[in-house]
């Protein structure tokens, strides 16, 4: 059965793409694994790092009822993508009602064929009917976490946020854990983050971390994973641990 799980921050810079693409690209490493990210963010990062940036029409069709999920190849082995198009942006603004929007996301994901093992939902960093909508159709959702002063407040707002999409739109939705990203061991701010979330959320922190890497922020240059772009990188070792965790994770 396919597992799909969101990547969620409502705030900027929370590593949410790098998380989405290469979580994708390291769980299907070697084929062994299909996966689907849908890039619902209507800046189209995902896309344009996977290297099939967004066009005209699309997911915003299939949002309105419309149309079919455009699926590509991307430069990651073993991983697929639904891009984001140009007419997301300014949907809410359109009159695009979440509730409607998770009712036709949900059909369209359920009217798949059976060949993926993980869909994975990159979302906006705002609460909109497109985040919403990735949360009401999802079982899990990480929440990446930059190791930072700020950590803690972000993560507690987005949690927050988890629990009400929980009582209200999806009593199936859990939270698989918050992911550590650009961890800076030499710096006692990074370290204090980490401490400080682990002290507060305990094992729903993931025990892989993401260290700080100027590869990462390299990697999309290239439209590559880190898998690809740096594949015996600490960073792509990294992701490859944070994939391998959150397997365990879902089948728990």
């Amino acid at each position: 059965m396919v597992q799909i799980v969101a990547i969620l921050n409502s705030k900027g810079g929370s590593g949410k793409t790098s998380s989405a693409v290469n979580l994708a690209a390291a769980m299907g490493e070697g084929r062994r694994r299909r996966v689907l990210v849908v890039d619902l963010d209507p800046q189209g990062s995902a896309s344009a790092w996977l290297g099939t940036p967004g066009g005209k029409v699309g997911l915003s069709d299939v949002l309105q009822g419309s149309g079919m999920l455009p699926i590509l190849d991307t430069s990651a082995p073993g991983v697929e993508l639904v891009p984001a198009d140009s007419s997301l942006e300014g949907a809410g603004e359109r009159g695009l009602a979440p509730a409607d929007a998770a009712r036709h996301l949900r059909a369209a994901l359920a009217n798949l064929p059976a060949l993926w093992d993980y869909i994975i939902l990159d979302t906006p960093p705002t609460l909109n009917a497109l985040t919403l909508a990735a949360m009401a159709v999802t079982s899990h959702a990480i929440i990446p976490v930059e190791a930072s002063a700020l950590a803690l407040p972000g993560v507690r707002s987005t949690v927050a946020t988890l629990g009400g999409a929980r009582e209200a739109i999806n009593p199936d939705l859990r939270l698989a854990g918050l992911l550590l990203c650009r961890v800076d061991a030499r710096t006692a701010i990074s370290r204090a983050a980490v401490a400080g979330l682990r002290a507060e959320y305990g094992r729903q922190v993931f025990n892989a971390t993401i260290r700080e890497s100027a590869r990462i922020g390299a990697a999309p240059l290239f439209q590559k994973p880190i898998t690809t772009y740096a594949p015996a990188s600490p960073a792509a070792a990294d992701y490859r641990a944070a994939a391998a965790e959150l397997r365990r994770r879902l089948a728990r």
